[in-house]
């Protein structure tokens, strides 16, 4: 009865150490709409199950009064193409959040991105599957870990047999990409 509780006990602290982030976020246009990136990955072949992946940007603000809030929270939400409720982990997900008029990255440019003072915690819930224990892992980019203009590299291909193949040699690797800020965000100024 002991190992089972010390298992019980330990188990979440080693299964945190299976789930890695990307060591940078990145900056891209996707469908249309500036986003911004980054990647996820379980390196346990047990799944991870009910997972939710969320943000929060803390920075210090001054209100219209004048007020300084020095760790302000503002909420960040991560989606993927299926949308941003439970993740299907079962290989290494890029997940982003759309900068548009209601994200704090909204009034960034890649010019003043490094100079602005913030720190992007990014938290990742889940339980896992093999023993229903929670974990939950995160991780935290400052701006100087954030690359504007840039893209993750795909890390997920298919043999000719119809296998996934998983390159996690690219993982965090990313390269340049047009990236327009005023043609994403103000359509009217393409041309």
């Amino acid at each position: 009865m002991c190992g089972v509780i010390l298992s019980k006990i330990s188990l979440p602290k080693k299964r945190a150490k299976t789930i890695t982030f990307s060591d940078m976020a990145v900056i891209s246009p996707k469908n249309g709409s500036l986003c911004l990136s980054i990647r996820v990955a379980n390196l346990r072949k047990t799944l991870m199950i009910g997972s939710q992946i969320y943000g929060k940007l803390l920075r210090t603000t001054n209100t219209q009064d004048g007020e300084t809030i020095i760790m302000d929270q503002v909420n960040i939400d991560f989606m993927m193409d299926a949308g941003k409720d439970n993740l299907f982990f079962v290989c290494p997900l890029t997940l982003y959040h759309v900068i548009d008029k209601s994200s704090p990255f909204f009034e960034m440019a890649v010019d003043t991105l490094h100079r602005q003072e913030f720190e992007l915690v990014v938290f990742l819930d889940g339980t896992a599957e093999s023993t229903s224990s929670a974990c939950q892992v995160r991780t935290s980019f400052i701006p100087q870990e954030i690359m504007w203009g840039y893209n993750f590299l795909p890390i997920i291909s298919r043999s000719k047999e119809g296998k996934y193949r998983v390159d996690f040699s690219n993982f965090s690797k990313a390269v340049p990409v047009a990236t327009c800020t005023l043609c994403l965000l103000f359509p009217q100024h393409q041309g």
